[in-house]
Parts: C-alpha cells; structure tokens; sequence
C-alpha cells in the first residue's frame, strides 16, 4: 500500500456519476438562447435599422443599405429559428410532452399552430 487513501471513484466503482448538465437542460439553454437572439435581432430591425433607412436621402442608397442588412438578418433569422424549432421539438420528444399539447393550461404550447396568441 502506497499509504494515500484511495480516490472517490476507487471508493463505489459501481456508483454512476451524474452530471449536473444533461441533454435536455443543454437543449433548454440552447433554446433559450436561440430565442433571445430571434426577439432581439427583429426588435433591432423595427426600432433602430427600419427608422435608420428611412433617414438615408437616396433612395438608392436605401435600397443597398438594407439589402446588404437584410441579407444578414436573413442568414441569422434563419438559423436561430431552425435551432428554436429543432430544440423544442427535442424536448418534447425526450420527455414525451405531446399531452400537453391538448391541455388548456399549456396553451402556449400550441399558440404557433393557429397563428395566434390565445388557447
């Protein structure tokens, strides 16, 4: 014996090691990031860029102004709504979330399929 005590995992060889951070908590956070993003970039466009081209003089220079915008927000609008859709639909997948989708008091849930905000 080398006289140091032996180390945690030596201790319960059996013992299955939890980790605080899961898929479906990743996929949450991921979720919630994406999200943010998609709210805040089309909050951006209608309050600063929207007004911003409307200050532009020539109408020409409007046009390449927000094309040139416009084309990057796309690629980004695109991507963060894709990633919201896929995680969501992971989490309800991995914890079997499809009742809730006929419950009142999950409304929200729902909201995107009619087109509106109400249950």
């Amino acid at each position: 014996m080398t006289g140091s005590p032996p180390c945690r995992p030596c201790l319960k060889p059996n013992r299955v090691r939890s980790s605080p951070v899961d898929d479906v908590t990743l996929a949450r956070a991921l979720h919630v990031l994406v999200v943010v993003l998609w709210i805040g970039s089309v909050v951006f466009v209608t309050t600063v860029l929207l007004p911003a081209v409307r200050d532009l003089h020539a109408p020409a220079q409007r046009v390449v102004f927000f094309e040139t915008v416009e084309r990057r927000f796309g690629r980004q609008a695109r991507v963060t709504t894709v990633l919201a859709g896929l995680s969501g639909f992971y989490m309800v997948v991995r914890l079997d979330l499809w009742d809730r989708f006929l419950s009142v008091e999950y409304w929200w849930m729902r909201w995107w399929r009619c087109g509106c905000c109400s249950p």
